[in-house]
């Protein structure tokens, strides 16, 4: 957790220090609905920012959903992830990736990953559109509700497609698999961004999570379609 933390804080001063110069990314909120282990109908928060460098790249995310029906708690669900890629060659790099997800229906306290790897940016003949490749391997940490805190090796394939098809508009497409002893989640994020007037744009996004062993009682597929007002920088 405290290495999680190190890595995460680390991208948020970065973006401190750069004043925002630099970055590209988005803000904003929206409506959820969510099926599986939640079934529920509330608001989120999300926040997503690049710096791209000659040599280096950088991305934090972090997205929040907490809600309740008739004063009990219906869903509320974390996740925070940094990655920074350095680019030893101009289309390949070496990463370093941490993630820490919290989803209090999932029969999990919390998960996290750290990982390094190297990856290859496809469709380099293309100026609106960008694919990564990613391959890594590193340290999983999860706790399930009831007991003690477990680690374990783990293994990552990812993918990362976006178009940017006019001047603050998007689409992207996110696929990723992580293999551990334990269990196995495989996540796929479809999202399109539209702009509507200056840096203010309208977010749609499709997310479907899947755990290969979970806790009797617990689905194990999870999906979440959300509409989001967003503010572009």
């Amino acid at each position: 957790m405290l290495a999680f933390g190190l890595v995460f804080t680390s991208g948020l001063v970065l973006a401190a220090d750069e004043k925002i110069l630099g970055w590209k990314g988005e803000i904003g909120a929206g409506y959820v609905a969510t099926t599986g282990n939640s079934d529920t109908s509330k608001l989120n928060a999300k926040a997503e920012g690049t710096l791209e460098k000659e040599k280096w790249r950088h991305n934090v995310k972090a997205t929040a959903l907490n809600s309740s029906s008739n004063d009990i708690k219906d869903a509320e669900k974390y996740f925070l992830s940094s990655k920074s890629d350095y680019k030893y060659q101009e289309h390949s790099y070496a990463f370093g990736r941490a993630d820490y997800d919290k989803d209090k229906f999932s029969g999990f306290d919390y998960q996290y990953t750290l990982t390094v790897g190297i990856g290859h940016r496809y469709l380099k003949n293309y100026s609106t559109m960008t694919l990564d490749v990613d391959v890594g391997a590193g340290l999983k940490g999860f706790k399930q509700k009831g007991q003690s805190e477990d680690t374990e090796s783990v293994s990552r394939l990812s993918t990362k497609y976006i178009w940017g098809f006019r001047e603050k508009s998007n689409f992207n497409q996110e696929v990723s698999a992580e293999f551990a002893d334990s269990f196995d989640v495989y996540k796929s994020i479809t999202g399109l961004t539209v702009q509507m007037m200056g840096n203010f744009a309208l977010g749609l996004s499709y997310v479907v999570k899947r755990t290969s062993e979970v806790q009797p009682g617990i689905e194990k597929t999870d999906t979440e379609t959300a509409i989001n007002l967003l503010y572009t920088f």
